[in-house]
């Protein structure tokens, strides 16, 4: 084969966003398949890369947007970074008539009935949503706001080039909305940690490498439509991260599992008070479609490691507590263990 005929195959793949988290393991997963990668950003935090091609514009400003876009073409496109229907309406609409395919990771909390049900999966019903809404991001709002970018994405794209990937709770190196960070870090620190339910009780998340891996792959292959990506449900268990946290940092654990009921009594908040707990816990999600397409999720274990090493690497690169709570702090943990462990 020819130089030229070789580099012809190489997809190019503009990513949106690419700095952080979904973005950067996007772009580390593009560049070692020796894809042609560019990423759209506002250039506000991490750093551009020098093997990527960088274009600055802030997604709320679509004038700016059409203008670092303009003349320019890519085979596919990663949007990790629309966090409201009007950024990604716009950006989808500059982008549908110069581009092959468009991949929106939006997220499982579009499914109307979940995490309250059981076995939900693609055809499940979905909340409603306003493709044009211009409401500002809002995390009380994040899943009406991410259906409405897929609804936006497909719209623009059509239902034969746009696909639309739908996780759960992502996990993994630099992950940035402290639930890593909690966890390893209670775990690093070793004594009792407070942990809600039971070490049974099912845990399903995905690992941004997985994620991204299966992402990219399916947009080269030319999938379209809904996916939901999470780990197989039933395979892990919240013991089994709590083992794993301990594994990766080397801490001295001794989980105190409390019941819900009395947690709730005691003022902590749900999801956030102890990240991703859900009272009753998380129904599980089904993952037939996408494993039929190929879809693994690397054990907790990795995900844990891979975490804690990136999260020693770089144990600033967590967003201020503005945008997410911390979680409980460790005298308020404390107090409640001693509170539980007294009831006898």
């Amino acid at each position: 084969m020819s130089t030229a005929a070789a580099a012809a195959e190489v997809p190019s793949l503009l990513v949106l966003g690419g700095t952080a988290f979904v973005g950067r393991a996007a772009v580390d997963d593009a560049l070692a398949r020796g894809w042609s990668v560019s990423t759209l950003n506002r250039g506000r935090s991490g750093g551009d890369r020098p093997e990527v091609q960088a274009l600055h514009a802030d997604r709320d400003d679509d004038a700016a947007v059409r203008g670092a876009l303009a003349g320019r073409a890519y085979d596919l496109v990663l949007d990790v970074s629309g966090l409201n229907a009007a950024r990604v309406a716009a950006t989808a609409e500059a982008l549908a008539g110069s581009c092959g395919r468009y991949a929106y990771v939006s997220t499982a909390g579009v499914y109307a009935e979940w995490p309250a049900r059981d076995g939900l999966d693609e055809a499940g019903g979905l909340i409603e949503a306003d493709p044009d809404d211009p409401s500002p991001p809002s995390m009380e709002r994040y899943s009406e706001q991410k259906r409405g970018g897929e609804l936006a994405a497909l719209r623009a794209f059509g239902p034969d080039r746009a696909l639309i990937v739908r996780p759960g709770v992502i996990y993994g190196p630099y992950e940035n909305v402290r639930r890593c960070a909690y966890w390893l870090g209670r775990a690093a620190a070793g004594g009792p940690v407070l942990v809600a339910g039971a070490p049974d009780r099912p845990y399903q998340v995905v690992d941004v490498r997985d994620l991204v891996a299966w992402t990219l792959d399916a947009l080269e292959r030319g999938l379209a439509g809904a996916f939901t990506a999470v780990s197989p449900p039933g395979r892990d268990t919240w013991g089994d991260w709590i083992a794993a946290c301990a594994a990766a940092t080397g801490g001295a654990v001794e989980p105190v599992w409390a019941d819900d009921d009395w947690l709730l009594e005691q003022g902590v908040e749900p999801w956030s008070g102890l990240p991703t707990w859900y009272p009753g816990g998380a129904r599980l999600l089904a993952t037939g479609r996408i494993e039929a397409e190929g879809f693994t999720v690397r054990p907790l274990t990795e995900t844990a490691l891979g975490a804690w090493e990136a999260l020693r690497d770089d144990p600033a690169g967590q967003p201020p507590e503005s945008y997410r709570p911390a979680g409980l702090d460790r005298a308020t943990e404390l107090a409640l263990v001693a509170a539980w462990r007294a009831r006898g």
